[in-house]
């Protein structure tokens, strides 16, 4: 029915036809003037005039300050060679290491003492705001990961002065001893010695921190090739905003003795920024700004900035992103927080790196902004001129289209008003108004309402006869009429039309609307409504649907009631359970998953219940006494349901409650507490006479705190049930997820383990021990896995072994499950000959001699193979493992105690088994890198057991930054998700993993 509203909304005017054809003509001709305008190019080149402009004065900046880094500031090369002269003499003369330097304060002040002229030369010669020397001899102090270096600091805040006495310069780091020798004044922000973090990454520490990471990492590059640029910072609280230059001190065999660098104030720098020359109007501004090449390649976070606002720095405005324009190195930024209006912005690199360096990405660059609207101020008058010229003669050109168009819009106008104010139950007949065009379409109108009103009138009768409950109607949009058959309004209840009728196509629609209350559903096909009849509780379902062809809309109303009944009963014969009028388990399940879909489901709480002894009642008084006792609990359980609570029959004697979108779980419990006592209250009188009470046992899981979906909600539920089943019978129990875990797998997995145990479904992943020094395989570690998919993993099977003392079956499938897989890999080509196996042996257990001898016989190539791993999951049995020892010797093989420094395996067993090899576990090794305390465990372990020739072999690897600080210890031998996990296939080690490994290995 809305479709009609939309025709007449999207409907066009006679004033409208007119019009269109002249505005396009206007559109046509101001389209070829803007053609012409635009191919003549002049607004590019103005504007790529005024770009080249900009990038010009912005070159010639960046040449010049680039002249005065590379001619002046940073020729430091020479001091490097003068200080590494130094340092390395001393160091020689005195035979010392540069690492005990830091205990010598004596020698470092006389080193200091002797360079200090020359940083002070340095100064002086190459125009710059400081020169720094950092010798590489750190002191700890009690602040974590600092440390002191001794050094000197030489500050000039203004380079262009100069003092034969030196009164123009400040020491800012330096001993006070050597600095009262050259009479300079101490700066207020003194310290006799550099504090620095070697391990972080922040900025204040980049001076120093990255030239040594640049020469630890390219160790035969020159130290002017490893220089880096650190962004502006403030190294003490009290000093200006500086950026620096630094290099590593270091010899031709790469060893390294400190940083040299200078350092440039934010002021001086800034002197050199001349933005005068960008703007006329003082407007222009320039930025020497830092950017990723890789990352962020349109993004500058800027770190001097120079202006007419001589309150504005870098500080002031954050990292912001540019657009390139079709002009070679101009962008533009548009107008937001950083500025008011839109800018210009040309950019020019300054070449700081060497190509395929360490800081090749890290891009320095030369901004010159100013606003866009001053650089292109000619192309924006031009543009002004031409649009002012095309609105005005279009102006002009419309307004008389719209006054021609108007008056024969008029005159159609009034034959519409016309056809409007006709009678819509009659034939028309419309006065003419004496214009040949209008008057023959007024004809023709005519003759088409005589020929739909007869043909309304045949298809009514037919519909009637048919006696079908079908009501039709026609709209004809020209006409602006409705015809609807006599059931039409029956359907509806329409009592002022009693026959056929033809309405007008407001008063049609105006009924429709009357009528949107009542509906049912609705989609871009149909409208069910569900209409009352007048009888109590009844109501007709109507079908409606329309469609358009031409200008009518047909629409037809059907009467559906039978159909929707039938249905209903249907749905309710497929949701209910027949016996007890609750919902059966398919109907539940389609409820609490659309539950489950809901954004805030609150707390949650799934009940099970199980009737008590309902086989006895079956079976003394017969099934249809127990079908009574099953639907007198049905109409308990009823009573919980309501707008928050599901409740379904799940089948025979068990059913579920689900309470849901409850604020706390108290209110759940008092609701539980309350039906839990009227069950305990309500009698129960049984055939013979007797009086009994209604029991029940259940289980109870909450949502969220035990479970966060659906799937997982129900298991625990029905493990709860099953629990207090079988402990405390006729109770209601809540889940508890140490028992589940505890005790699921004990309560179904007897059978299970039999199983596997008889038909040995037991397999051995292979995990690869790497040996450090070169990554080649040392051995593989056999690794139990279930092939029975109620085991998810071994700890499963040997609790429940241990349970079911069949933890000796399992030793005696491992050992010879284990060696029969690894042989038969040999045989295969797959390993070599000499590769070790790990296997896993149970403190608790031995095998036999019978099975020892068995055992022997069948791998005797093999025995000296083995490494037998003491595993920790038992206490150690003396007895057995001296009898597995005394067999270990015999075979030449090796013993191994696993998961060192957890479980049993600790100093005692270490004292005590004297093994070949120990495995740390994982727990050490995990994030050692980042843990003290796991480095001095392993530093003692390391050195006990190499004094003791024992194998250090480390689990859990998984980042090349534990393997870095392993081999830093000396750890021999690797195992771990970082060369690969535990497998039944064996496959190489990727490539990039063993040279990760040889590259950090290389360092020590």
């Amino acid at each position: 029915m809305k479709k009609s509203k939309d025709t007449r909304r999207y409907s066009t005017s006679i004033l409208s036809r007119l019009l269109v054809p002249m505005l396009f003509v206007f559109v046509l001709q101001a389209a070829v003037m803007m053609a012409m305008f635009l191919s003549s190019d002049i607004l590019k080149k103005s504007g790529d005039n005024a770009y080249g402009v900009l990038s010009e004065k912005v070159l010639n900046r960046k040449m010049l300050i680039e002249n005065e880094m590379s001619n002046r500031w940073t020729r430091i090369t020479d001091l490097h060679e003068k200080v590494l002269k130094v340092i390395r003499a001393e160091l020689s003369r005195n035979n010392i290491e540069l690492y005990q330097l830091a205990d010598n304060h004596d020698l470092q002040n006389s080193i200091l003492d002797t360079l200090l002229p020359q940083l002070i030369n340095t100064i002086r010669r190459n125009y710059v705001t400081g020169v720094f020397l950092v010798i590489d001899a750190p002191s700890p102090i009690a602040k974590k990961d600092e440390f002191f270096y001794p050094g000197l600091y030489v500050r000039n805040e203004d380079p262009s002065s100069y003092s034969l006495s030196n009164e123009d310069l400040v020491i800012s780091k330096g001993p006070s001893e050597v600095v009262q020798n050259h009479n300079i004044a101490l700066g207020v922000d003194w310290s006799p010695f550099f504090t620095i973090s070697p391990n972080s990454r922040d900025i204040f520490y980049k001076y120093f921190n990255a030239p040594i990471a640049a020469a630890l990492e390219y160790p035969n590059e020159p130290a002017k090739n490893l220089a880096f640029w650190n962004t502006l910072f403030r190294p003490d609280t009290l000093s200006d905003e500086v950026i620096t230059y630094s290099i590593p001190i270091k010899d031709e065999k790469g060893k390294i003795y400190g940083v040299l660098g200078i350092d440039l104030s934010a002021r001086y720098i800034q002197s050199f920024l001349d933005f005068d020359e960008l703007d006329i109007y003082k407007k222009g501004m320039y930025c020497i700004a830092f950017h990723d090449v890789d990352k962020n390649a349109g993004t500058f976070l800027p770190i001097v900035f120079n202006s007419i606002a001589s309150n504005l720095n870098a500080g002031h405005i954050p990292a912001f992103e540019v657009e390139q324009t079709d002009y070679k190195n101009v962008y533009t930024i548009d107008k937001g927080s950083i500025f008011t209006e839109r800018y210009c912005l040309a950019i020019e690199p300054f070449h700081l790196y060497q190509r395929n360096g360490m800081y090749e990405n890290q891009e320095w660059v030369l901004i010159g902004l100013a606003p866009e609207a001053s650089v292109l101020s000619f192309s924006v008058t031009l543009k002004k001129i031409f649009w002012q010229s095309v609105l005005v003669s279009g102006f002009l050109f419309l307004a008389g289209s719209y006054l021609s168009s108007k008056h024969i819009s008029n005159m159609f106008t009034k034959v519409v008003l016309k056809l409007q104010n006709s009678d819509p139950k009659k034939m028309l007949s419309i006065e003419k108004m004496n214009i040949t065009e209008i008057d023959t379409l007024l004809v023709a109108i005519e003759k088409l309402s005589a020929s739909v009103f007869n043909a309304a009138s045949r298809v009514s009768t037919i519909i009637e006869k048919l006696q079908v409950p079908i009501g039709v109607f026609e709209h004809n949009i020209l006409m602006g009429t409705v015809f609807c058959n006599s059931i039409w309004f029956k359907l509806f209840n329409i009592q002022k039309y009693s026959g056929d009728s033809v309405l007008n196509t407001d008063e049609f629609y105006k009924l429709l609307d009357h009528y949107e209350y009542y509906i049912n559903t609705k989609d871009d096909t149909k409208t069910i409504y569900a209409i009352p009849t007048g009888e109590h509780g009844k109501v007709r379902w109507i079908r409606f649907m329309q469609t358009k062809e031409n200008d009518k809309i047909l629409g037809i109303a059907l009467d559906i009631t039978k159909e929707v009944e039938d249905r209903k009963k249907l749905e309710l014969q497929m949701n209910y359970d027949e016996l007890t009028g609750l919902y059966n388990r398919a109907a539940f399940d389609r409820k609490i998953t659309e539950v489950f879909k809901q954004k805030h489901l609150g707390i949650c709480a799934l009940v099970m219940w199980d009737l008590d002894n309902l086989k006895y009642l079956n079976d003394s008084f017969g099934h249809a006494y127990g079908d009574t006792h099953l639907m007198a609990f049905g109409k308990k359980l009823a009573m919980l349901q309501q707008e928050r609570c599901l409740v379904c029959r799940r089948s025979g004697d068990e059913f579920y409650s689900f309470f849901y979108t409850f604020s706390t779980s108290d209110e759940i419990k008092l609701i539980l507490t309350a039906f839990w006592k009227d069950i305990q209250e309500t009698p129960i009188t049984l055939p013979n006479g007797e009086t009994s009470k209604l029991r029940v046992s259940a289980g109870l899981a909450w949502y969220p705190y035990d479970a966060d979906n659906q799937a997982d909600l129900v298991r625990y539920a029905d493990f709860a049930m099953y629990d207090v089943k079988h402990s405390f019978k006729g109770s209601l129990h809540e889940f508890n997820l140490d028992v589940y875990k505890k005790n699921y797998i004990m309560i179904h997995g007897t059978e299970a383990l039999n199983q596997m145990l008889d038909r040995n479904l037991i397999e051995y992943a292979l995990q690869p021990i790497v040996t450090s020094g070169t990554g080649d395989i040392y051995g593989y570690e056999m690794l139990m896995r279930s092939s029975a998919p109620e085991f998810k993993s071994p700890e499963d099977i040997l609790r429940l072994a241990k349970a079911q003392s069949k933890l000796h079956k399992l030793e005696e499938l491992t050992f010879f499950g284990a060696m029969d897989t690894f042989v038969k890999k040999i045989e295969r080509g797959e390993i070599s000959k000499d590769t070790k196996i790990f296997l896993n042996t149970i403190s608790s257990q031995v095998l036999s001699d019978a099975k020892f001898f068995e055992f022997e016989e069948k791998f005797k190539p093999y025995l000296s193979n083995i490494v037998l791993e003491i595993t920790e999951s038992e206490p150690l049995n003396t007895n057995f493992y001296d009898l597995k020892n005394e067999r270990i010797r015999n075979w030449n093989a090796m013993v191994a105690i696993d998961d060192f420094g957890s479980g049993y395996s600790n100093e005692s067993s270490l004292l005590f088994l004297s093994p070949n090899l120990v495995k740390i576990d994982m727990s050490i090794v995990r994030d050692v890198h980042k843990s003290l305390d796991k480095q001095n465990v392993l530093e003692n372990l390391v050195s006990y057991a190499k004094k003791r020739d024992i194998i250090i072999l480390a689990e859990g690897v998984e980042t090349i930054d534990e393997i870095d600080v392993l081999l830093r210890f000396g750890v021999d031998l690797f195992q771990g998700y970082f060369f690969a996990k535990p497998s039944f296939d064996i496959t190489p080690i990727p490539e990039e993993r063993i040279q990760e490994l040889n590259r950090v290995f290389s360092l020590y």
